[in-house]
């Protein structure tokens, strides 16, 4: 005869050892000094959560271009989207063309354009450690190729060997170890 109520502990005991052991993955994924998850601005860092879930956990980086870090990108991939820029009002300079006239400064009203399949990135040129010039926005339409950092894939390698013992863990916090 089947026990239910013994086989219902054991099977909650086995779930929370498989969230004790992704937990482990994510602490792992998220060390930056063994050179798991890059943190240039640590945006990709802070996008990344444990999430327990009724039969088991998982792991989820957020951050829109965390596919890319961990898989890499392949050369020269085409941007896909809309995006909408408010341009403010400002004012042209005055310039002379190549025929030799000169152009007088023109008062351009604040507009808003449209890129499509293109984005727009900011560069905030630093001279110091303290100094920054005004930022540079600068459209690109095509990402240079990058190979994968594959954080999350190591830390899946590196952790998920400890499963049994954080099962056999859980089972013996239940009361359930075998004698």
């Amino acid at each position: 005869m089947v026990n239910k109520k013994l086989i219902a502990q054991i099977n909650k005991a086995v779930v929370k050892g498989i969230q004790r052991n992704v937990n482990r993955i994510f602490d792992i994924s998220q060390d930056t000094q063994a050179c798991y998850i890059p943190v240039d601005t640590g945006n990709l860092k802070r996008s990344g959560v444990f999430i327990e879930l009724k039969d088991g956990a998982k792991i989820a980086y957020r951050s829109i271009y965390a596919k890319d870090v961990e898989f890499g990108i392949e050369a020269d991939r085409p941007i896909q989207g809309t995006q909408v820029l408010h341009i403010p009002m400002h004012t042209r300079k005055g310039y002379t063309r190549k025929d030799g006239k000169y152009v007088k400064p023109v008062s351009v009203k604040a507009h808003d354009v449209t890129l499509v399949n293109k984005r727009v990135i900011r560069i905030r040129p630093k001279h110091s450690k303290f100094e920054y010039d005004k930022p540079i926005f600068r459209v690109i339409d095509k990402q240079k190729a990058r190979p994968g950092q594959f954080f999350l894939s190591r830390a899946v390698k590196e952790g998920l060997p400890g499963i049994s013992k954080d099962i056999q863990f859980a089972l013996k916090q239940a009361g359930l170890e075998a004698k």
